[in-house]
């Protein structure tokens, strides 16, 4: 046998009901383990009991002795990429989309039609950068839709405040005088696979923190891009 009684062992991250792995099954009630730490409470023959769980256990379901083998890294599904950039957040995800969560820095802004600042009001102080904060937008972004559609969700469910004061001095959103949805855009970076640098797209939806999201006009796949990746144009 591999391991004796009082072993310290880690059972396998992968394990399934579909498969069987030295000639016996798993059980949904063994699959809560996967990744743990468990002890072996007893061998005969080729199975293994362990005090954790009852159920017999094969070697093939262990990775190995605990202090040999590190914790298995967790994951979470759909992502491919994270970028911490203070002040912002990147995550890339398994289809391509890109979605920015930004620290806001506390200021208001009005843009002209090239896209140059024309006023700018300090409204409250900067929030402070935290990457997991940060995470965390992205992700209910990539639910929810748009970080206007976050801001609801918070304040609806008590998570938020909502902002008493206003300043009269910016009432338009400052991507509203750059950009309005339904407008053609070319990207301008050459980045993702699915929509690659010179591809004509149209906005569907415009965000609070400088990002937009635009659609392919030629196969409907849609992404988040930061303004200065898009280039506004008269015509297709």
């Amino acid at each position: 046998m591999k391991y004796k009684v009082g072993d310290k062992v880690r059972v396998r991250a992968d394990l399934n009901l579909d498969n069987k792995y030295g000639g016996w099954s798993m059980n949904s009630e063994m699959i809560e383990f996967n990744g743990k730490v468990v002890t072996i409470k007893h061998c005969e023959g080729s199975t293994y009991a362990i005090e954790e769980c009852g159920w017999a256990w094969t070697y093939e379901m262990f990775v190995g002795l605990a202090k040999d083998v590190k914790a298995p890294t967790p994951t979470l599904n759909g992502i491919k990429k994270i970028i911490v950039n203070d002040p912002a957040v990147v995550v890339i995800f398994d289809d391509d989309e890109k979605i920015i969560s930004k620290a806001w820095d506390g200021v208001r802004r009005q843009y002209d039609g090239e896209g140059k600042i024309v006023k700018e009001v300090k409204v409250s102080e900067p929030d402070e950068f935290s990457a997991q904060k940060g995470l965390l937008n992205c992700l209910l972004k990539r639910e929810l839709g748009s970080s206007k559609a976050v801001e609801r969700f918070m304040i609806d469910n008590g998570l938020r405040q909502k902002e008493v004061e206003e300043v009269e001095e910016v009432e338009e959103s400052s991507l509203d005088t750059l950009f309005k949805v339904g407008d053609i855009v070319e990207i301008l970076i050459d980045e993702y696979r699915n929509i690659p640098k010179g591809t004509i797209c149209e906005i569907i939806i415009i965000d609070d923190d400088s990002t937009v999201k635009v659609k392919r006009l030629d196969t409907n796949h849609q992404l988040w891009f930061a303004t200065f990746e898009v280039k506004l144009i008269e015509e297709v």
